[in-house]
């Protein structure tokens, strides 16, 4: 009687493995897709940015009227990356309706900060999200 029962349990457990399999295979599925589709989606806005002549001429601009200066070119790409980022934002934010509290009029512009990550921005913010 004890054969029977473990052959029985036998059956069940394989099973059930192969539900547990396909459902882990499905959820990676998923979240690989999930990650592509964020991933191509990132390096199209930043395909986007890199062919803009103009927001190629507001970062020049921006670099002669903040006296910036990168020592590599990998340096000033990242820089530039940033730039466009914070720009965009900025464009955004100016097409809603300014970004002051006080004021519907405000239009927020470029600083000195606008070629920084958010995590090398000074503590109080400078932040326009």
């Amino acid at each position: 009687m004890a054969a029977k029962d473990s052959r029985k349990f036998g059956r069940t457990e394989i099973p059930f493995a192969k539900l547990v399999f396909a459902l882990l295979i499905f959820v990676s599925a998923i979240y690989l897709t999930a990650m592509a589709y964020s991933w191509l989606n990132q390096l199209n806005r930043s395909n986007l940015a890199l062919k803009s002549p103009e927001l190629h001429q507001e970062f020049e601009r921006f670099m002669v009227k903040f006296g910036k200066k990168y020592d590599t070119e990998e340096e000033r790409s990242k820089r530039f990356q940033i730039f466009a980022k914070y720009y965009q934002k900025l464009k955004d934010s100016n097409k809603s309706g300014g970004g002051s509290e006080q004021s519907s009029n405000t239009d927020l512009g470029i600083t000195g900060f606008a070629d920084y990550a958010d995590e090398e921005l000074p503590r109080g913010g400078c932040s326009i999200d």
